[in-house]
């Protein structure tokens, strides 16, 4: 997917409201961002880390794609972005008080070793934050049979269940939402999103974000 195209897909109905939702689920989870020094691992155009920014963390993005990190430098010029590859990243160990990645590990090859460079650059008492697009949810599988027909970047990308997204990063539990379909229109995603508490509630593992935290003791 080009850069622009999906940078585009957060202004559109379905896109605020699973930004949203994500944003609320990583806050969560994060607890505080005010002054930490935080790495956004395959960051793309920025989004999230410009929201870490915003929150008030010392932000880093770093992403494997030139034409990502192009835009985003030219669309959040005060945020450092570096060309890296998420399997082995240019920091020191123990560096950041945070490191979170959305969606990423679904789109890399090798989701176990980004998981674990993830932990060595975390300080002692660093928490990880990953969120990643739910295997049992209605969006996933949509995605998955749209992959089978056209050319799609979800055609070669790993879902996750939330018993092994906890696996993955030695979690214990996880969270959960965007349960509304794509298809909604914006003012039955609006509800939804009022709804989103109760949904993460009732139908937690079905919601097609979800995410989980491993802390570094």
């Amino acid at each position: 997917m080009h850069a622009p195209t999906y940078d585009a897909w957060y202004a559109t109905p379905f896109g605020m409201y699973s930004l949203e939702q994500e944003k609320r689920l990583l806050s969560k989870l994060a607890s505080s961002l005010k002054g930490k020094l935080t790495l956004d691992v395959g960051c793309g155009t920025g989004v999230f880390t410009s929201w870490l920014s915003v929150k008030g963390a010392h932000a880093i993005g770093i992403d494997i794609s030139l034409e990502m990190l192009t835009f985003a430098k030219r669309k959040h010029p005060g945020i450092a972005f570096i060309l890296a590859d998420a399997c082995s990243l240019p920091f020191k160990s123990e560096s950041f008080d945070l490191v979170i990645s959305v969606t990423s590990l679904n789109f890399i090859e090798n989701p176990e070793k980004a998981a674990g460079e993830a932990k060595r650059v975390l300080k002692e008492e660093g928490k990880l934050v990953v969120g990643v697009l739910n295997s049992l949810s209605v969006y996933a599988i949509l995605k998955r049979l749209r992959g089978c027909f056209s050319r799609s970047s979800y055609r070669d990308a790993r879902f996750f269940t939330p018993g092994q997204l906890m696996k993955l990063i030695d979690s214990r539990d996880y969270l959960s939402a965007v349960h509304a379909p794509e298809f909604l229109p914006a003012p039955l995603l609006r509800l939804a999103a009022r709804l989103e508490p109760m949904l993460s509630v009732f139908l937690k593992p079905f919601g097609a974000f979800i995410a989980s935290a491993w802390e570094k003791f």
